[in-house]
């Protein structure tokens, strides 16, 4: 029975460890959207791209999709 037991402890740490890894992934994937959809830069968090507030109306309804905001 303990060597179910282990296996069963084994095969879910490896879940934990692939979680932890793809919300890394998925972390870094997210600011890099962020980055592409509104082109922000510093000092002064700028529009680097000039869109209108109209135009970017799209861009907020996929940031709010992917919880970025």
């Amino acid at each position: 029975m303990t060597f179910d037991k282990d296996k069963l402890i084994v095969k879910q740490q490896l879940q934990i460890e692939k979680l932890k890894r793809q919300k890394k992934e998925w972390k870094a994937a997210k600011k890099q959207v962020h980055f592409l959809i509104y082109g922000i830069g510093a000092p002064l968090n700028g529009n680097k791209r000039g869109y209108t507030r109209k135009q970017m109306e799209p861009f907020f309804q996929i940031s709010e999709e992917l919880e970025l905001l």
